[in-house]
């Protein structure tokens, strides 16, 4: 192994390290709010873009189209976000999320 080799297996290696100390730590942030990862990553987009369909937020979160509407009518019970609609379709209704109902 030339040295070149092995100073990037070793940024590889600590990169990884801090990834996963990032992770954990991110982790332990969403636990406390007592949603799971994709709950927390649609409440996160919506906070973020502002009112979306639901198609839309799914491939944002990487959510297949049956787990976001379970993600979407489990936020809707704890009572997070609302609706707004008819969308601009006229047949979709947006979905949205602001600090109050999060916090």
């Amino acid at each position: 192994m030339t040295r070149s080799n092995q100073e990037t297996d070793h940024a590889w290696l600590v990169m990884m390290k801090a990834m996963r100390a990032l992770t954990r730590y991110a982790a332990a942030g969403i636990e406390e709010t007592r949603l799971g990862l994709s709950d927390f990553g649609v409440l996160e987009v919506l906070l973020n873009k502002g009112p979306l369909p639901v198609n839309t937020i799914g491939p944002i979160v990487d959510l297949t189209p049956g787990s976001i509407s379970i993600a979407v009518d489990r936020l809707f019970a704890k009572g997070y976000p609302a609706w707004e609609g008819p969308h601009r379709s006229g047949f979709q209704k947006a979905f949205r999320a602001d600090e109050e109902s999060v916090i």
